[in-house]
């Protein structure tokens, strides 16, 4: 147990209140209370149309919008940030001593959620400062005394979960000051074996989890490239600010809140930037940046000379253009995840308000390993599960079984051993007599590979959906089955070749594996998009046969696919020997997974390339 978990636990007390649905209806309501709060500080500070936009700017925001549609925490700390600089802008222009405790109080229970708060920590208690010292007119001393104990306060929310902590891991900022290659220097503070074995290969690689390696050169690289990698940058912070925030070069006078509201932005920022780079954790300052571009628009709405008016017809044209790109259906045409719009009020049980609820149909459908772990509970004399998998965590709550998770000294040796042998003694020595696997975690794994020798000898396949597979340990080889895994073919996508019509982009071969739903079940495929061929390298063997399942993502109902299969043997010539024109937007029994089956044997003994693809 590490990490500190102020709004964690308010999603327990929301789980035990009434369910998981209760959850998330918090974590959507706190973000609608966060809008109102944006719109009523611009409102308060500045006018009614400034409010909206800001408003409107905050919740085009796509990583805000992809949050809005899970159970994150990001959200919910950024509401308590902005209403801790609500409170210290009124006490700022005058509103009395009680909004700066009210500040404080606020910006304490953000601070107990995250580490990344004490940058709002260090903002916040240098704007206190400089009130306190330029406005009050105290002396440097007594105004750095009284800001100290304003962090003090602010601080205070994290207290307790440092203590926990270190009671936990012996680190308590863990992992910063115990093994994290961010802050290297910092290593030997309270030493401690966690990190190590939690992620050895970022702290073997010593970069960062997100952005650019930190240098001086890649600063301007970041502040540009945030806007359009989601996938190094962690989500994308959408257009509008690359349009908007040039305008500060046109700015001839900043009103005081937006000033205020810009510095401790930029000082947030600049913590950002050498340490964690993500634009999620971003969000607890976006609510500031959308006043200060909005009130940088009106300012420029304003205009009067023939030049600036010009000007302002290229920016108004841009920001049009930028919102319809921004506009809900248009996500369809592009692909899901932290980038883009999402559909937001999809992700929540709209059964729940017309019929009686069901819990399991909706946790299968954003906990791919709940089935599973359900099953398992069913399943008598079960003495130890191993998981192997997202290391963020199974769905742990739900699990009334031991399971080797936390012991990841012991999960490490289990998925880097290469004996077969020492592997079955390995996990008899644990005791584990089932294993749980996700399929996109379980690649080129001894002990999970579908191909390898251990797996088609020792393990029995009980249940498999949702792209999780559950074994039983057979201490004694099982019997040879007829039919057994030759060569899996996501395991040969790092040997792929991807190929793709002239000028289209093409993208790492291991980019088009993942795990995606055909209307049903969601299942671990490779992805094959329109016009792009990937070429996969194998082997034939005797009597052997192509087994794979065939789908279209829910988001392509207008379109129909002819989706071909076809070899290339070892002389060179094609033959398709797999083709089917699939169309669910017209025909109800394309929705959903295709399990098809191609005799290879023709091919047998020879090295072949084995081309999937699609075209619309």
């Amino acid at each position: 147990m590490a990490w500190p978990k102020n709004i964690e636990m308010l999603y327990i007390f929301c789980l035990a209140l009434h369910s998981e649905i209760t959850v998330k209806f918090l974590g959507f309501f706190i973000g609608m209370l966060l809008l109102l709060s944006i719109f009523a500080a611009g409102r308060r500070f500045f006018s009614t149309q400034l409010g909206l936009i800001a408003a409107a700017l905050f919740v085009s925001v796509p990583v805000v919008l992809f949050e809005l549609r899970s159970v994150y925490i990001d959200v919910p700390i950024a509401f308590f940030c902005f209403l801790n600089i609500y409170a210290l802008i009124i006490w700022m222009r005058g509103g009395g001593r009680r909004w700066l405790v009210l500040s404080a109080l606020f910006l304490a229970m953000a601070a107990g959620a995250k580490y990344n708060v004490l940058f709002n920590v260090v903002a916040a208690t240098a704007l206190v400062c400089y009130q306190l010292r330029i406005h009050e007119k105290l002396t440097t001393f007594r105004a750095l005394l009284r800001a100290l104990a304003y962090a003090g306060v602010a601080v205070s929310g994290l207290i307790p979960w440092l203590i926990v902590t270190y009671t936990y891991t012996g680190d308590p900022l863990f992992p910063y000051l115990s093994g994290d290659p961010l802050f290297s220097f910092l290593k030997n503070w309270f030493p401690s074996d966690r990190w190590e074995l939690y992620n050895p290969a970022v702290v073997s690689s010593g970069l960062h989890r997100w952005g650019f390696p930190l240098s001086w050169s890649n600063l301007l690289r970041t502040l540009w490239e945030m806007h359009w990698d989601d996938v190094r940058f962690c989500g994308r912070p959408g257009p509008f600010f690359v349009l908007l925030m040039p305008l500060l070069l046109v700015a001839f006078r900043l009103h005081p809140v937006l000033a205020r509201l810009l510095a401790y932005s930029v000082i947030y920022l600049g913590f950002w930037l050498v340490t964690t780079p993500a634009n999620r954790y971003l969000i607890t300052t976006m609510p500031l940046l959308c006043l200060v571009c909005a009130g940088l628009l009106q300012a420029f709405l304003q205009v009067q000379t023939p030049v600036q008016r010009g000007g302002r017809a290229i920016v108004v044209s841009c920001l049009v253009l930028m919102a319809f790109y921004n506009l809900p259906f248009l996500f369809q045409l592009r692909q899901n995840g932290k980038s883009y719009f999402n559909p937001v009020l999809d992700t929540y049980a709209r059964k729940f308000f017309v019929e009686p609820y069901s819990r399991e149909s909706y946790l299968n459908q954003f906990l791919w390993s709940f089935s599973a772990i359900d099953f398992m509970n069913s399943l008598p004399e079960v003495k130890r599960v191993l998981y192997v998998g997202f290391h963020d965590g199974p769905p742990l709550y739900y699990a009334n079984f031991p399971m080797v998770y936390n012991e990841l000294k012991v999960y490490n040796q289990f998925v880097q051993e290469s004996s077969a042998a020492r592997l079955l003694e390995l996990l008899q020595e644990n005791n584990i007599s089932h294993l749980i696997v996700e399929q996109l975690h379980g690649m080129g794994s001894l002990l999970t590979s579908p191909q390898s020798a251990f797996v088609r000898g020792h393990l029995r396949l009980l249940w498999n959906q949702n792209a999780v597979s559950v074994y039983q340990v057979s201490p004694k080889p099982l019997p040879q089955e007829e039919s057994e895994v030759w060569s899996y073919l996501p395991e040969r996508m790092l040997d792929a070749r991807v190929t793709c019509r002239r000028g289209w982009r093409v993208h790492p071969p291991s980019t088009y594996l993942g795990v995606f739903a055909a209307f049903t079940e969601p299942r671990f495929c490779i992805v094959t998009l329109d016009r792009h061929r990937i070429r996969i390298p194998v082997e034939i063997p005797d009597n052997a046969s192509l087994q794979f399942g065939l789908g279209v993502r829910r988001h392509t109902l207008s379109t129909g696919f002819v989706c071909n299969v076809t070899v290339r043997d070892a002389s060179g010539a094609d033959h398709r020997v797999f083709s089917r024109y699939l169309n669910p937007g017209v025909r109800f029994d394309d929705r959903g997974w295709q399990d098809e089956v191609v005799d290879l044997s023709s091919f047998a003994g020879q090295h072949v390339e084995v081309t999937l693809s699609a075209k619309a």
